[in-house]
């Protein structure tokens, strides 16, 4: 056996990983280090006591307490130790009595002087706290009411303790000068003979389960059984033995030994040494205190360090250059046990096959004997069965390995063994040993035990599993199907396709419980669960609390547990109780970057792989691991005032519920506390009623909000470290109460301004279109399109900034409304000409200042040095405000890509003598480049329909310029290769152009604001077509988000931007209803709708056609299309039209098999539905005598895939193709019946039956009663 010790290097950090020891730079060194003592209370404070002052530390934080503040002088004048009982009390340990910190108290009380020195400190069971003390021993009752706690002398004999646990009933003393022991419920107590021990010099002591170890002064480490009859030395490296041990601690069934001198070591509970590897531990460790998250705190000369126990628990197997006997590479691809117990690994570099017994590796890079590849082999996935490893590859088709001589055969399409798959994706073995293979470029293949193949039309296979002994669950990238190995037959689970509230675009893995729960590892959806029995699906997502949406691979441990790896960290999840927990770098994983699913290894042990290499873990132990979720507290509320003075600040401590004024803005802030990461939290808050969404994870702990509307508000808030897991959010319900104020007129002005400039719009669209025909109507849309788009677009961008001015400048808003009045003037005109109100009185010093604020993340990106030289005067300047924005911004950003990182930027502001605005903005980068100068040499602005990608600046630069030029200024710029640029621009103050604001405008709103209109009534029935599927093809993102977020709250909404796009999506979800944009980007809704009607196994669907509010439509052009929503478009209306167009379809569903039983005709929602349906029964009927006719020969014959022809069927006849098909022999047999030649016997065989009792099951199924009566009466 080989034995390491960890043996540190005082003072040093070794990195970020998480095991690794870390230095908490909060602490200074200490003085007197073999005088600290430390331990930690129930709230995650670290005491630390030193002989002159005791410090309270906690997340970065630091609190002093010592004979000036919160101690009192009659406890002595050295400290020793402090102690933390079950009620929350910290006593404090001195050299002259006891003393107190009460729980909640913020000053330490003197209890008692009788104790004398005090030296150490121990709460057993029963609240009693023991008191080992120069005076005797002593004991008091943490609960106790009395001033004194009742404090009493159990034995006067000073009793010099190291220090003292409980074993059992016993309360076991340690110390230089011997052990003793009292019995708890008798009183008795007894000095251990120790016999040749009996001097030893302990310092330190554990208590154990079957026993009690005793560390020494510099004889190393013993043990002894609970009665003391039988001491034992354990045998340590004399490194370790010869030092000081001073301190025990218990982690899992692992021993912490601390030395001074020897740095620390760790032993198994038969005290023999465990191979560790060093981890940067101090050499003199003086105090230890593992905490209830298994951090490990450590008392050093040269402060104060922290380790995380708790990666402990992950083993990390990872490669290592200088050993062949290793793991091959540590990007892993696959994993997986075979039959012996030996672990194969796919990795960057093949295939590495390891033997955990021996630790033995085996390598080989490429499995192909006939070809030589450069490339190792790509594996994607692993089986084994038998004496038997199944390996596939990206590249080169499936080997068979044996795992004892490792000789292969190989299955390819260019292999001896001949499969039509070469990139394979997907191995499972049925439990008819029955191999199943899947990949991107052929069928579904079954192997069978006897090489035979078969292979089934599922291609793009990514997963499979096996729900029965005659159905297979086959994941593909966006669905999933069922297959019946035995008859061929395939079905789609429509259920688990990808649709729009469920997007994936793989699937990595799949797992079905034997509660037929199956667990399906999407790529972009998370972990979708689906109960096969009742065909419901539970999503777990990123919203639930998940690392990602992507997910590697499941494992279902047991009755709901499940363990999920993601791409960013590994989760567990109980269905049961659902409970979530995530573990990260933190828990011991060596990166968060998994690469694999879960392998299953021996002893209960899970396997995944990785970026660094594999990892293995015990689930019970990595479960009884504590969260690192930090400690969350809400602590204040600020409310401004006009003077700093004035401010408000409630305090939220044990605060559920504020009140505030309307209008009032407010600052909340809060605090999260973690000791192993304090500079890594982050947090996420939302405000419940005007929140949508939790904000994204930032550093930030405070949050403003203003002018909320009057209502009641809850605000939440939750922290994490790093990528952990999010605490438990903290609530603060917030009312607003109302002022009784009433809504500014300004914003009524501005609100209906836009209503009365779409209706003006409208109004002249329609004079100007009416005599005019097709053609002159468009080209009338794009020109008003094309004159005023600009002005609209700038006229609504200023909308936005109204929260902004409303309360600093109320001229603002008047003129944003002046603006739109003269834009009215000009609508009606057919003109266009710069508006005197677009012109703004602005304050530079103020502007500027505000702008370069709202561009600190473009600085902060590159860590970029900003200062601003401000020669600007005491007027104001005046220009167009958007104008001068996009300038200043195109410069400085342009002026930012130029610059490297940690580069610098200066804005110089300057007044000319003319009162003109010049702007500099230098930089030290590295120049403007040659081709970029002669292209802002050549081109005077930017090309139309052409864009550039803006991350070298250029774009940028030259639209600065042509703002600049276009309203009269001048632009120039100086550059020098890796020195730096000067953009200067000179922009003329427009005074003489500004003009104060009319009112006239303000009386045309008043007017439009008693308006009112008409609505339609919301239909209630649309609320019973919650499966029904409507596919919504809108370029327009605000019409597609309107229709999208009304019609997806009760029916399933699917999206599409292009036509191209719509008729992909149509063809993978068969939509019930199809709602159209009249002009898409690559087509218009017509030509859709023809493309649409020629698809047999789509035209069946209803199309709804967007179209603008009075646009002429004749009737050639609405052919094809079910109904024509007009804009602007009214929400109750459409869900009218769609409940109403649902209801029908439905009907005539149902009706179909309803009317054959009642020999009525059936009812069909077009001449080409009625045509289809007719076909597929006389084809059905043709091959009547075919008995091995099937639903697949049945789609080909009329030219669609059978998952089209199920889809239409159903939405038609509402039957499978398998049902239509009996329904339609069904028919024919009542036809031969009526015809009274034929016994029921011959009337089965002919229409098609295999056996009289399927027909007459059959029969009985869709008529309600047995044919035989029917033939019978007939005769």
């Amino acid at each position: 056996m080989v034995l390491v010790f960890i043996s540190g290097i005082a003072g040093t950090l070794t990195g970020q990983n998480t095991r690794s020891v870390q230095k908490v730079n909060a602490i200074e060194p200490f003085i007197k280090a073999d005088e600290v003592h430390i331990q930690q209370d129930s709230r995650r404070n670290l005491w630390i006591t030193t002989a002159v002052k005791i410090l309270k530390y906690n997340s970065g934080d630091t609190e002093v307490f010592n004979k000036f503040m919160g101690i009192p002088k009659e406890v002595g004048g050295e400290y020793l130790e402090t102690y933390t009982d079950s009620q929350g009390n910290v006593w404090l340990a001195g050299s002259a009595g006891i003393a107190v910190l009460e729980n909640g108290q913020s000053i330490f009380r003197f209890v008692s002087g009788v104790t004398g020195k005090i030296y150490a400190l121990r709460e057993d069971a029963g609240n009693q706290l023991w008191i080992a003390a120069e005076n005797g021993v002593y004991k008091l009752n943490t609960n106790s009411e009395k001033d004194d706690f009742g404090l009493s002398r159990f034995l006067s004999e000073n009793t010099m303790a190291a220090g003292i646990v409980l074993h059992g009933n016993q309360i076991v003393f340690a110390g230089p000068n011997g052990v003793l022991t009292i019995d708890r419920k008798s009183g008795k107590f007894n000095k251990i003979d120790m016999g040749y021990y009996q001097n030893l010099q302990i310092t330190s002591i554990l208590s154990l389960p079957d026993a009690i170890i005793f560390g020494t002064k510099d004889s190393g480490l013993y043990k002894t059984d609970p009665d003391f009859k039988k001491f034992q030395r354990a045998y340590l490296p004399y490194e370790v033995s010869s030092s000081e041990i001073t301190s025990l601690q218990l982690f899992n069934q692992e021993i912490i030994v601390s030395t001074r001198g020897a740095g620390v070591v760790v032993l198994n509970n038969k005290l023999e040494l465990l191979k560790k590897e060093s981890a940067g531990y101090p050499n003199n460790v003086y105090a230890t205190c593992l905490d209830n998250q298994n951090l490990l705190w450590m008392v050093s000369n040269k402060g104060l360090y922290l380790q995380n126990f708790s990666g402990n628990v992950v083993a990390n197997v990872t490669h290592d250059p200088a050993k062949y006997s290793s793991l091959g590479d540590d990007f892993v691809t696959a994993s997986e046990k075979d039959s012996e117990g030996n672990l194969w690994v796919g990795t960057a570099k093949g295939l590495s096959i390891w033997n955990p017994e021996t630790d033995r590796w085996r390598h080989i890079e490429n499995l192909n004997y006939t070809r030589n590849i450069k490339d190792p082999d790509k594996i994607t996935d692993m089986a084994s069965v038998d004496d038997h490893m199944w390996i596939a590859t990206a590249d080169d088709g499936v080997y068979k390995v044996n795992i004892h001589t490792l000789l292969r055969a190989h299955y390819s399409v260019d292999a001896l063994y001949k499969t039509p798959i070469q990139a394979a994706n997907a191995v499972f073995i049925d439990g008819h040993k029955n191999i199943w293979i899947g990949g991107k470029d052929g069928y579904l293949t079954q192997i069978k035990p006897d090489n035979t193949f078969k292979s089934y039309p599922i291609k793009n296979v990514e997963a499979i599993s096996e729900l029965g002994p005659k159905q297979l669950i086959v994941a593909t990238k966006s669905r999933v199907h069922s297959l019946n190995p035995y008859t061929g037959r395939i079905t789609d689970l429509t259920k688990l396709t990808a649709k729009a509230n469920m997007v994936y675009y793989g699937m990595n893995d799949l797992q079905i419980t034997n509660q037929g729960i199956g667990l399906f590892a999407t790529e972009g959806a998370g972990l979708i669960l689906y109960d096969f029995d009742k065909e419901r699906t539970q999503q777990l997502s990123t919203s639930d609390g998940l690392p990602s949406n992507n997910i590697l691979g499941v494992d279902w441990e047991h009755e709901g547990a499940i363990w999920i790896t993601t791409d960013n960290g590994l989760a567990y999840y109980n269905q049961n109780t659902k409970d979530l927990r995530l573990f990260s770098e933190l828990n011991g994983l060596s990166t968060n970057e998994i690469t694999t699913g879960i392998t299953k290894l021996r002893k209960e042990d899970l396997m995944f792989g990785s970026t660094k290499g594999l990892n293995i873990f015990k689930p019970k132990e990595l479960l009884a691991q504590q969260e690192f979720k930090p400690e969350l507290t809400l602590e204040k509320m600020i409310l401004p005032s006009k003077t700093r003075e004035e401010a408000g600040k409630i305090d939220l401590a044990g605060l559920g519920e504020v009140e505030i004024q309307e209008e009032a803005a407010f600052q909340l802030k809060f605090r999260g506390r973690s000791n192993l990461d304090p500079e890594g939290i982050e947090y996420s808050w939302k405000l419940a009623n005007f929140d949508d969404d939790w904000t994204k994870p930032t550093k930030l702990n405070s949050v403003s909000y203003a002018s909320l509307p009057p209502g009641d508000y809850t605000f939440m808030v939750r922290s994490r470290i790093s990528e952990g897991g999010w605490s438990n959010p903290k609530l603060l319900d917030i009312r607003v109460a109302d002022t009784g104020g009433t809504i500014s007129t300004v914003y009524l002005f501005m609100g209906i301004s836009v209503l009365a400039m779409i209706a003006i719009f409208v109004i002249v669209f329609v004079k100007r279109s009416r005599s005019a025909d097709r053609q002159a109507k468009a080209e009338l849309r794009e020109k008003l399109k094309q004159e005023f788009g600009k002005p609209v677009e700038s006229a609504v961008h200023s909308l936005s900034k109204i929260s902004e001015a409303a309360e600093n400048s109320p001229e603002d808003l008047q003129r944003y409304a002046a603006r739109f009045d003269d834009l009215f003037r000009q609508i009606l005109n057919f003109n266009y000409e710069e508006s005197v109100y677009e012109i703004s009185k602005i304050d530079m010093h103020k502007h500027l200042s505000v702008m370069l604020k709202d561009m600190k993340p473009l600085f902060e990106d590159k860590k970029l040095e900003f200062s601003i030289n401000d020669q600007w005067g005491e007027e104001a300047f005046f220009y167009n405000l958007e104008v001068l924005d996009k300038i200043i911004f195109g410069l400085v950003s342009a002026s930012a890509q130029y610059c490297h990182e940690h580069g610098k930027i200066i804005v110089n502001l300057i007044e000319t003598s003319v009162g003109d605005l010049k702007l500099q903005i230098t930089d030290n980068g590295r120049g403007v480049p040659e081709s970029h100068q002669r292209t802002l040499d050549r081109m005077t602005s930017m090309p139309k329909g052409r864009k550039y990608r803006d991350a070298n600046g250029l774009a940028s630069l030259i639209q600065a310029r042509e703002l600049a030029q276009n309203s009269g200024g001048s632009f120039s710029y100086d550059t020098e290769k890796n020195e730096g640029s000067t953009f200067t621009v000179i922009l003329k103050n427009r005074k003489q152009d500004y003009r104060k604001v009319p009112s006239r405008a303000a009386q045309v709103f008043l007017a439009e604001k008693q308006k009112k209109n008409p609505k339609t009534k919301f239909p209630k029935a649309i609320a019973n077509y919650s499966d029904s599927k409507i596919l919504v093809i809108e370029n327009d993102a605000k019409i597609r988000e309107l229709l999208l977020r009304n019609i997806g709250k009760y029916c399933q909404v699917y999206q599409a931007a292009t036509a191209e796009e719509g008729m992909e999506k149509a063809g993978m979800i068969f939509p019930d209803i199809i709602i159209s944009a009249s002009v898409l980007p690559d087509m218009n809704a017509f030509q859709l709708a023809k493309m649409l009607k020629r698809n047999i196994g789509l035209n069946h669907i209803n199309i709804f056609m967007i179209a603008d509010g009075e646009v002429q439509l004749s009737e050639e052009q609405l052919d094809g299309f079910s109904e024509v929503i007009r804009k602007p478009i009214d929400v109750n209306l459409l869900l009218t039209k769609i409940s109403e167009k649902l209801a029908w379809q439905q009907q005539l569903r149902s009706n179909y098999v309803k009317a054959y039983v009642e020999d009525k005709t059936p009812e069909f929602r077009s001449a080409n539905d009625e045509k289809f349906i007719q076909n597929l029964g006389e084809i059905i009927l043709e091959n009547i005598k075919n008995e091995n006719f099937t639903v697949h020969d049945l789609s080909a014959a009329v030219g669609i895939s059978s998952n089209a022809l199920f889809m239409k069927l159903k939405n038609l006849v509402n039957l499978s193709p398998q049902d239509f098909m009996e329904f339609t022999r069904l028919n024919y047999a009542r036809e031969l019946m009526d015809q009274n030649e034929y016994n029921s016997m011959e009337v089965a065989y002919k229409s098609g039956f295999s056996s009289p009792k399927l027909f007459y099951s059959s029969f009985k199924k869709f008529y309600g009663y047995s044919p035989t009566g029917s033939v019978d009466k007939s005769r």
